[in-house]
């Protein structure tokens, strides 16, 4: 029989070519390699069901390849995905080639249910056919694997069911993968002449499992979105690594946001089979549910398609019949499977039918309880030049959504801006510059805002001083110290409005400049910790404790620590996402105080809200300062990460300063590990980008770098690319030198390590300062090849034995 065969070779593929093992899949591996051991004793079944894209065909391919290499003959076929399809083509598929061998001139005759005895007399030959050849001489056994069942003909599925019920003799596994439930129905409950039936079912991946998929290169944020956005399908994953973003806005330009409303990215060409077997009414429903995005309304995309309602139900009936959208939980709501099935079926529609589609979904929009950002999503993407209401409704759904989701915000400004021409409001210009520096697009943010700030009536006095205080701000981010000298000291406050935000923004500056104390605004910060804004008294709270700290006042930086630790509590993710410097405060207050799981955890939920709301302008930052504790305690791959996802900030913001806070952290990282020559390389491109600056990165980038060449190398690999990734797997262990290796003060640390001191503690026992005590560790993580204060004490209460 002539067919177009899509199956891989079938006879003992050989070992070499076995391809590697799923990903996180390792329980159901057991399950595959259990169901090959049974089969000594009895003929085999295999289910393996799940979603679309969840890694099905994978795990059939590695049961064939672990099978393959036990030296059994594997036989695969696939269901066309043809609506109209030959009888028994999936058997066709997997088995042509060896019915020539093993039936001669009579395999055309096999499949062929013309005859008079019809189809059992097929099903009676393809099973006598099958134990033939599991007992092939010199062959382990046989696997019949078929792929996507759920397309399979009536004849290919009353087949599948016959053998399960009547196994072939001899060692036969059958495996099967398809989606959902089985396709034919009597497969799970099985049958005592079955053998044993295994269910394979693979579900959502883990999160660290998902990021074993995705290239190293791709930074930390972006990292967050694909494994939230995929669900923990693997397949999701990939279409979306390979995506094309709609606007090229940046590095990461497209958000979490974008794959659920508005205009998704576009994906590579598939689901194609699926789509042609919606009808076309189905389809068009599809699309305009596409462009309402998920969760959608059947009223809105009744107003989109102009359809009656009764075709809505009936398409969406359909939709759900074919498995494309789900009840979406709330009240008459529905969304797509997963957001690459909406991009897809999004991008399928003509380009010029979306514009009049947004459009009228934004007037249907208009008449409901929708949300501002809903209907900004149709109008962004529909808008006129002079349409002067919708630019006024894209202003103020930035607004609202300012510190929520400052990506899309400046979109829809830009947008306000375009469509109102000489009509935009005065305050535009500088909303647009505070959204950008949320984004932690500083470089961008600092050509809006100076203008902005410098623009006569340019809002209310309050929107005015916020202007000063976020100028001020991203000139101190971008290590432009002396003008943001010269906004704080010249941009006088409006009367009305609060003059807070410009006192903490001078001590901020103070900090990062590393002044002498008497340049610090302790009156004002003292006078703030009074203000009724709890999150602006906790930040005036963790800037006296960083001060206090850094100056060597430490009963009182622990006062104010522990005050603004115990306000910040008090406050929901929501509240501390809109004043993430209240979290970096106190961590950085903590960290200097060596109080490592307090710093960690604000350092931790500041990035955690930064990542939920998208904002980019503290994430080197908080990334560093994390990065800097998880050293302190030894934590070396959680460092790691920290590192990297300040490279990826950095890079974004543009800055200078920021690149080299984030390079310092890299070398330390190499260091810690014994890349000595990583270290020094990566030191130097840091003090290389601070050229004659002594602000407080600058002054720690030589302090690293003095360490590094001052400390013995323990292994020293090619030296690394210091923009590059820092490498994936990390030289620490146990098997390093025991404690006699070490000198008589690196002993003297480690005992007290061992008792449980911080590093602060150390050094006034040891009469050393807080650096040469982390000089000292870090020798004792290289001679013992360890990497956290725990395994420290474990081997010092050994030695104790």
């Amino acid at each position: 029989m002539d067919t177009d065969h899509r199956s891989a070779d079938a006879v003992r593929v050989d070992a070499s070519a076995v391809g590697p093992a799923p990903v996180g899949r390792e329980y159901e591996l057991d399950q595959l390699v259990g169901a090959i051991n049974a089969t000594r004793d009895a003929p085999q079944l295999v289910l393996i069901a799940g979603a679309p894209w969840i890694g099905k065909t994978h795990l059939l391919a590695a049961l064939c390849d672990e099978a393959a290499r036990r030296g059994w003959t594997v036989a695969r076929g696939r269901a066309a995905a043809n609506p109209v399809s030959t009888p028994f083509e999936m058997f066709v598929d997997a088995l042509d080639d060896r019915l020539v061998r093993v039936a001669g001139d009579d395999h055309a005759r096999v499949f062929d249910d013309s005859r008079p005895a019809g189809r059992h007399q097929v099903f009676r030959a393809c099973r006598s056919l099958l134990g033939l050849l599991g007992a092939e001489p010199g062959n382990a056994g046989l696997v019949l694997a078929l792929d996507d069942v759920h397309r399979a003909d009536e004849r290919s599925l009353e087949l599948v069911d016959y053998l399960a019920r009547h196994p072939p003799a001899g060692r036969v596994l059958m495996a099967l993968a398809y989606r959902g439930t089985s396709p034919a129905g009597t497969l799970a409950g099985g049958s005592p002449r079955t053998g044993h039936v295994w269910q394979v079912e693979p579900g959502p991946m883990r999160e660290k499992d998902l990021n074993r998929l995705i290239p190293y290169h791709v930074g930390w944020a972006r990292r967050r979105l694909l494994c939230a956005a995929s669900g923990g399908n693997p397949g999701v994953l990939h279409a979306l690594l390979d995506a094309a973003p709609v606007v090229a806005d940046g590095p990461d330009s497209e958000t979490a946001d974008d794959l659920h409303a508005g205009v998704p990215p576009i994906v590579a060409a598939v689901f194609h089979d699926e789509l042609r077997a919606v009808p076309r009414s189905s389809l068009l429903v599809a699309q305009a549910a596409a462009v309402c995005g998920d969760p959608f309304a059947p009223a809105v995309v009744g107003a989109v398609t102009q359809l009656s309602e009764a075709a809505i139900r009936d398409a969406l009936d359909a939709l759900l019949a074919h498995g494309l959208i789900r009840p979406a939980g709330t009240w008459r709501e529905f969304q797509f499977r997963d957001p690459v099935l909406r991009a897809v079926v999004y991008h399928s529609a003509p380009a010029g039918w979306h514009t009049g589609a947004h459009a009228r979904a934004a007037h249907a929009l208009a008449g409901t309880a929708a949300v501002a950002a809903q209907r900004a999503c149709q109008i962004e993407r529909s808008a006129a030049t002079g349409d002067l209401a919708g630019a006024q409704a894209l202003l103020g759904a930035a607004r609202d959504n300012l510190f929520r989701m400052p990506e899309r915000a400046a979109r829809w400004l830009r947008t306000s801006a375009l469509v109102a021409g000489d009509e935009q409001p005065p305050e535009l210009p500088g909303l647009l510059g505070v959204t950008l520096a949320l984004a932690g697009r500083l470089a961008e943010s600092r050509q809006v805002l100076g203008p902005a700030c410098t623009q006569p009536g340019s809002g209310t006095p309050v929107h005015r001083a916020a202007l000063i205080e976020w100028c001020a701000r991203v000139h101190r981010l971008l290590g432009r110290y002396d003008e943001a000298r010269v906004v704080l000291r010249d941009g006088t406050t409006p009367p009305g409005a609060d003059p807070t935000g410009r006192h903490l923004e001078r001590a901020a500056l103070a900090y990062d400049t590393a002044s002498a104390a008497a340049d610090w605004p302790w009156d004002e910060l003292l006078a703030a910790t009074g203000h009724p804004d709890p999150l602006i008294r906790a930040h005036a709270l963790g800037l006296l404790g960083t001060g206090y700290a850094a100056a060597g006042r430490t009963a009182e930086a622990l006062v104010m620590a522990r005050e603004a630790t115990a306000t910040i509590d008090r406050s929901s993710d929501d509240e501390v996402a809109l004043r993430p410097d209240a979290l970096y405060c106190a961590g950085e207050a903590e960290r200097l105080l060596d109080r490592h799981t307090e710093a960690a955890r604000h350092f931790g939920r500041g990035l955690h809200a930064g990542q939920r709301s998208a904002h980019g302008h503290l994430c080197t930052h908080l990334s560093i300062g994390l990065g800097e504790t998880m050293l302190c305690a030894g934590e070396l791959r959680s460092a790691a990460g920290c590192a990297d996802h300040a490279a990826d900030a950095a890079r974004l913001s543009a800055s200078g300063r920021l690149r080299v806070a984030a390079l310092t952290l890299r070398s330390r990282v190499f260091g810690a590990v014994g890349d000595a020559g990583s270290a020094a390389a990566t030191a130097r491109e840091a003090m290389r980008l601070s050229g004659t600056s002594d602000d407080r990165w600058s002054v720690r980038a030589g302090e690293v770098l003095e360490l590094t060449l001052a400390a013995p190398a323990v292994h020293s690999p090619a030296a690394a690319d210091p923009g590059g990734p820092l490498p994936s797997r990390w030289p620490i262990g146990t098997g390093g030198a025991g404690l006699e290796s070490l000198s008589q003060r690196e002993a003297q640390t480690a005992r007290l390590v061992s008792a449980g001191c911080t590093n602060q503690q150390i050094g006034t026992a040891l009469h050393l300062s807080p650096k040469t005590v982390e000089a000292y560790l870090t020798r004792i993580f290289k001679k013992l090849e360890i990497g956290s204060r725990s395994q420290i004490a474990h081997l010092v209460g050994l030695a104790g034995r």
